[in-house]
Order: C-alpha cells, then sequence, then structure tokens
C-alpha cells in the first residue's frame, strides 16, 4: 500500500481525525468548503437559474504540486443543467479526471444548488484505530447522522450499511440504496476514512519527492495520472493535528 513508504508517526492512537465540510447557497451561487488533517480547499459554482455557468475554486492546503491544476477540470460541469441529478455527475469516469476531494466538493454544491439561502455544517470524526477496527461518526449541524463501525475498511454496523466494503464499489452501492442527505454524507464519509489513514504515517516531511513510488495509486485520481504522475513532487508541511477541533477556512468573498 502506498503509504508504508512513510515512516511511522509515532502519536497515532493518541487523537482523531476530524473532517469539517460547510457548505451555503446563495442566489445564483452554491458554495462548499473542505477543512481536515489533510486539505483545505473550497468549490463554488454560479448558475442563472437553469444551467450551471462558472465555477470558481481554490486549493490552500493539498498533497501534491500538481493538485491545483485539477481546479480547471472542473469546468466540465459548466452548462449542466441544475436539474441533473447529482449522482450522474459521476459519470465517463469523471471523478478520477478530478482531485477527488474537489469534486466532491463540487458535487455537494451541486446537490444544494437549488436551495437559496441554506446553510449546513457536515463534521466527521473518527479516533485512530491501532487495531484495524473503527468507530467513524458523521453529524449535521450537531445532529449525529451516521454512526458506523467498521474493521478493515469493510462496514460491519449499522444494519443499513452492513457489509459495504469502502474500496470495493462503494460508491455505486451507496446510490443504489441511500438517498439524500444520508448517500451525501456516507460518500463523503468513506473520503474521510481514508485520508484518516494518514494520520498513520508522518506524509509531509518530504518536498518535491516524486510520487512514482506510489505505483499502486495510478489513475486513482488528477493528480496520481499521468502526464501529471511521472512529474509531480510532494508538498511539505501541508499535515495538521485537528484532533482537538478543526480550524476553518475563511469564507470566500
Amino acid at each position: 500500500m502506498a503509504l508504508t513508504r512513510y515512516p511511522l508517526n509515532d502519536d497515532y492512537g493518541a487523537g482523531a481525525f476530524r473532517r469539517r465540510v460547510r457548505q451555503r447557497t446563495d442566489t445564483n451561487r452554491s458554495t462548499a468548503i473542505v477543512d481536515d488533517s489533510h486539505h483545505s480547499m473550497w468549490v463554488r459554482l454560479h448558475h442563472d437559474g437553469a444551467a450551471v455557468t462558472g465555477v470558481e475554486s481554490a486549493m490552500l492546503r493539498f498533497p501534491a504540486d500538481t493538485c491545483p491544476g485539477a481546479r480547471s477540470v472542473l469546468d466540465e460541469l459548466v452548462g449542466y443543467a441544475i436539474s441533473t441529478p447529482a449522482g450522474d455527475l459521476f459519470a465517463g469516469g469523471r471523478a478520477r479526471r478530478n482531485c477527488t476531494h474537489l469534486f466532491d466538493l463540487a458535487v455537494l454544491a451541486f446537490r444544494f444548488i437549488r436551495d437559496v439561502s441554506s446553510e449546513r455544517v457536515m463534521d466527521f470524526f473518527l479516533p485512530d484505530a491501532p487495531d484495524g477496527q473503527q468507530r467513524a461518526q458523521a453529524y449535521l449541524d450537531g445532529e449525529r447522522v451516521l454512526d458506523w463501525w467498521l474493521e478493515d475498511e469493510v462496514i460491519v454496523s449499522p444494519p443499513s450499511f452492513a457489509g459495504f466494503d469502502l474500496n470495493a464499489g462503494f460508491i455505486s452501492r451507496v446510490m443504489a440504496t441511500h438517498v439524500g442527505i444520508e448517500r451525501d454524507m456516507a460518500l463523503m464519509m468513506q473520503k474521510s476514512v481514508h485520508v484518516a489513514r494518514g494520520r498513520k504515517r508522518v506524509v509531509d516531511r518530504r518536498p518535491g519527492h516524486p510520487l512514482t513510488d506510489a505505483i499502486d495509486m495510478l489513475d486513482a485520481c488528477y493528480t496520481y495520472s499521468e502526464p501529471r504522475f511521472s512529474k509531480a513532487g510532494e508538498c511539505a508541511g501541508y499535515v495538521r493535528d485537528f484532533s482537538d477541533g478543526v480550524t476553518e477556512t475563511p469564507w470566500p468573498l
């Protein structure tokens, strides 16, 4: 697995992974922001009441120096009718062409694009799990929506998600079986579990180190696809310890 190329984090087991996702809809625009230990970025979709007319985004913390280039891929969303089911945005391998986390924000912003004058906060909390058994909880505006127990990233409870493997067909299975905010948060929880793996290792101390020793990640996302993969370098100092709470990025103007 790609993370084994990094040294162990001696503090793992004493903290937790936290992710905060905020979404706000105003007239003719919808914005989503994520802050977690390894990422800080936002996406804003503009529309004319019928279709997406423009996309803005910013990447403030990210793991590789080619990641910001993924912002241009989001322009594919321009022209989509705002009535399009959000799940249709995943068609044609679009998710893998994008930055995973930036695209997830764009889908979330699209999902709520017609909810004028609304705002929501999603919090994801995963204590360190050195024995492979992990609890993962998700909250919407302070109210718990998801409470999963996992063993080696397979959900064992609650019954409505039991047997879902986060690494095999998870997205398609969730899209087929869940709806609404529970579905939105389940998709974001999957990514939270994946990013939380990074707490086990010290991953941000090799500035410029090539990504090519992580061949198992090839084609996983924008940066891990050619022509970026062969020339991308790691960023340094982008990781934060949010065990005690997330430091939020200010809302973009």
